[in-house]
């Protein structure tokens, strides 16, 4: 009985200190303020972006993250399948405070369409509050979901200015949905072994309650 208790709670220790994530997902609450792409202005829209990568580049006012680190894109008024192809992908943070990405491919689309109309290229620029963790350079070389897994949670801009605060999607011209971004929410998708810790945990704790009932 004794073995069994100590098994599971070395389980649960495991599960509580695993920080192995597969990818980060950003949900961005807006608003919109420049109607286009079947959008209208005030119209309230939701967009879901995963991120996931290899270790991050350091400049000499922040961390930048490029290649394929977009894995999937959806939202309101979206449909499609968001294609891996691009011809150019960043995310970065810029001291002291702001993040800002972009993904395109203009010669053959993201593989998603607003409202029907195929997108080419997208951007977001989020100036993050004061309780966001700041670039540091003596934290070295880290991945996205590293770096943005410390600060899982939701984050409201201290600013309301577009200019500093957007979502954009645009078509294969010069027309582009604009969206002030209300509610940046952070969270993280768990590696295929943090849920065999928690299967394994449940599976231990019904093990000492069953052997609880037969003693």
């Amino acid at each position: 009985m004794k073995k069994l208790v100590r098994r599971f709670l070395f389980s649960v220790a495991c599960l509580m200190s695993s920080s192995a994530f597969a990818a980060i997902v950003f949900t961005f609450e807006t608003t919109n303020h420049a109607a286009a792409l079947g959008y209208t202005v005030g119209q309230s829209a939701t967009f879901v972006v995963t991120i996931e990568g290899d270790a991050s580049s350091m400049g000499p006012d922040g961390r930048y993250w490029s290649g394929s680190i977009y894995s999937t894109i959806s939202g309101t008024g979206l449909s499609g399948a968001f294609s891996s192809s691009f011809d150019n992908a960043d995310l970065s943070i810029i001291s002291p405070g702001d993040m800002s990405g972009q993904v395109g491919n203009i010669s053959e689309g993201l593989g998603l369409s607003a409202n029907g109309t195929p997108l080419f290229y997208l951007n977001f620029l989020f100036t993050l509050p004061e309780d966001f963790h700041a670039y540091s350079p003596s934290e070295g070389p880290i991945s996205p979901q590293e770096y943005f897994s410390q600060e899982l949670g939701s984050y409201v801009s201290p600013i309301t200015d577009p200019m500093g605060n957007s979502f954009k999607l645009f078509d294969d011209g010069i027309d582009y949905a604009g969206f002030t971004i209300d509610r940046l929410t952070i969270s993280s998708v768990p590696e295929p072994s943090t849920y065999a810790l928690y299967v394994a945990a449940i599976v231990l704790g019904l093990a000492i309650f069953r052997r609880r009932e037969t003693t």
